[in-house]
């Protein structure tokens, strides 16, 4: 490939903009900005964004501005950075807030991750994950990883408390069914 070729693909993907959500920006902000209202008005839209299911979709801004159409046309799913970064983002406000609905949003969204892990420990592109391709584990934009280190951050934040799940919240089943790549 020619320097040209390269120097073109990347003013494309420049000029297209990035494809995914965006909450993964926010995350570096102090513990005080996430009190803010700047905070809340990001979090509004990210909630804005949170499907029935409890995920979120790909390649939207989910911060950026509120859903505006029907909620139960949101496809939720863990590929292209979907769903990790907006729980990231809501266990940053929930702690600096201790706002209810973000904790419950947070609840919901990592139920969602939890009951779409295989009982070998992989995760589908989405749950349910359906029959297509999408059904298999997946390791391609980093739909697998994200998942699998997002669940063992909150593993070891649990543990060092600066995490607290609640007492009363039992784990929820992971589905039976083996996944079709085991």
């Amino acid at each position: 490939m020619s320097r040209n070729s390269v120097l073109a693909a990347v003013v494309v993907g420049l000029a297209a903009g990035p494809a995914a959500a965006k909450p993964g920006v926010y995350l570096n902000k102090p513990d005080a900005w996430f009190a803010g209202d700047e905070a809340r008005r990001v979090a509004a839209n990210v909630l804005s964004y949170q499907s029935e299911l409890g995920g979120w979709p790909k390649n939207v801004d989910t911060t950026a501005a509120p859903f505006k159409g029907d909620p139960k046309t949101i496809q939720p799913t863990y590929d292209n950075g979907a769903t990790t970064d907006e729980l990231r983002f809501l266990a940053r406000i929930s702690a600096a807030t201790k706002d209810a609905k973000y904790r419950a949003a947070f609840d919901r969204g990592l139920d969602y991750v939890l009951k779409g892990q295989y009982a070998n420990g992989g995760w589908p592109q989405y749950h349910p994950p359906g029959k297509g391709y999408h059904r298999h584990i997946t390791f391609n934009d980093n739909a697998m990883v994200s998942s699998w280190s997002s669940s063992a951050r909150w593993a070891r934040a649990t543990r060092s408390r600066s995490w607290t799940m609640p007492v009363a919240r039992a784990p929820r089943p992971r589905s039976t069914k083996a996944s079709p790549a085991s």
